[in-house]
C-alpha cells in the first residue's frame, strides 16, 4: 500500500516538513496567535459528517498514512495562519490521506463584499493587518483564501457553503486522480512561484 509520502510531490514534502518544524511535532496551536478563537470557530461549523476527526495526525505520521487510509478528515480555520505555500502542502497532504476532506476557511473581502467578510478581514487574528501573524493572513488573503489554496493544492472541490455570513467557507474536497494515481494532484503549481 502506498502511503502519502511516497506520492506527494517532493517540493509539497519539503514544505510540509518546513511547517512541521516550524509547528512542533504535535501540530500544537497553543503557540500561534488567535488559537482559542480558531477552535471556537471550528466548533461552530456545521460539519457534514458527524464523528470525523478534527485533529491533524503529527507531521510524520502524516506522511506515514496510507493514501486514503482516513475516511473523513476536517480541518477548520487551520490554513491560513500559515504561509500560503506550506498551506497548500497540508491541503494537498491531507487530502492524499482521507477520502473526503472538508475545509473551512476564510474567503477574501473583496471576492465577497460583504459585511462579514470584510469585518473578518479587518478583526481576525491572523487576518487584520496588523500583529505576529498579519503577514501570513494577508498572504493567505492574496493569494485567494481557500479557494487560492484548492487551486494551489490540485484539489477538487465537491462542494462548497458560506459560513459567518458570508466570512467563511465550507468545502468538502479530494485530490484528483490523474493516471489511476489515488493521489497526485492533477495540477501542480510552482510553489515558489506563488509567493
Amino acid at each position: 500500500m502506498m502511503r502519502v509520502g511516497d506520492v506527494l510531490p517532493p517540493v509539497f514534502r519539503q514544505r510540509l516538513t518546513a511547517c512541521a518544524r516550524r509547528m512542533g511535532a504535535d501540530w500544537t496551536e497553543e503557540r500561534q496567535p488567535g488559537s482559542r478563537l480558531r477552535r471556537a470557530l471550528r466548533g461552530c461549523v456545521p460539519w457534514p459528517e458527524n464523528g470525523a476527526p478534527d485533529a491533524l495526525p503529527a507531521p510524520a505520521a502524516l506522511l506515514d498514512r496510507p493514501v486514503g487510509g482516513i475516511p473523513v478528515l476536517r480541518l477548520g480555520y487551520v490554513l491560513h495562519p500559515l504561509p500560503f505555500a506550506e498551506a497548500c502542502a497540508l491541503a494537498c497532504a491531507c487530502a492524499c490521506a482521507c477520502r473526503t476532506l472538508w475545509l473551512a476557511e476564510f474567503v477574501p473581502a473583496e471576492r465577497n463584499l460583504g459585511l462579514a467578510a470584510a469585518c473578518a478581514a479587518r478583526l481576525l487574528p491572523g487576518l487584520r493587518p496588523w500583529g505576529r501573524a498579519s503577514a501570513a493572513g494577508r498572504d493567505w488573503l492574496a493569494h485567494g483564501g481557500l479557494e487560492g489554496c484548492l487551486y494551489g493544492a490540485g484539489l477538487r472541490c465537491l462542494s462548497r457553503r458560506t459560513l459567518l455570513g458570508g466570512a467563511a467557507l465550507l468545502a468538502g474536497c479530494t485530490a484528483m486522480p490523474q493516471d489511476d494515481d489515488a493521489c497526485r494532484p492533477a495540477l501542480i503549481l510552482p510553489v515558489d512561484a506563488i509567493r
